[in-house]
């Protein structure tokens, strides 16, 4: 999970209930280069707003992100793992591209919460565990990162904040 520098995404973690830092979410596997992200985020280059994988220093490059985390969900077996990533894998080759619309009834398009609720719900979890909100704007309500971080499954096990280091270095 990430928090993006613009105003969208300040607006996205603002738009939660508790502990919401971050506006950007994608899924960490392995790969035969080494550790991605696989995720989905708008564009202004219709090309780029397709399911992509990008490497974990590109996903929180300081352009990008002024805070961010790895969480883990507890107790996946190899299986779940293995279903996840081939699940990921199958998505990255698809035509699929960021649902503007923000409709979870819709796959055919998806946005970034949806893509992690999506690749969840093939191993039968929720992430979100039914949590949504009505957003202005959206048609439906959506899932943001805030809803998937509240899960208690999820164990956060790297992150950092330049908020709080740029207030301590006041």
């Amino acid at each position: 999970m990430r928090l993006g520098r613009s105003i969208e995404s300040d607006l996205i973690a603002r738009g939660g209930e508790s502990d919401n830092r971050y506006s950007h979410i994608g899924l960490l596997i392995e790969s035969d280069s080494g550790m991605i992200v696989v995720d989905i985020e708008p564009s202004t280059d219709k090309e780029s707003e397709q399911i992509k994988a990008q490497s974990v220093s590109n996903f929180f490059k300081h352009e990008k992100a002024i805070a961010g985390a790895i969480m883990r969900y507890d107790g996946l077996d190899s299986i779940q793992i293995n279903t996840l990533k081939n699940k990921a894998i199958e998505l990255l080759n698809s035509s699929i591209t960021f649902d503007q619309d923000y409709q979870l009834s819709d796959n055919s398009k998806m946005y970034c919460t949806e893509l992690i609720e999506v690749l969840f719900n093939a191993i039968n979890i929720s992430l979100s565990e039914g949590r949504n909100r009505t957003l202005p704007l959206a048609k439906e309500p959506v899932i943001i990162p805030s809803d998937i971080s509240q899960n208690r499954n999820l164990k956060r096990i790297w992150s950092y904040d330049l908020r709080f280091l740029a207030n301590s270095i006041r």
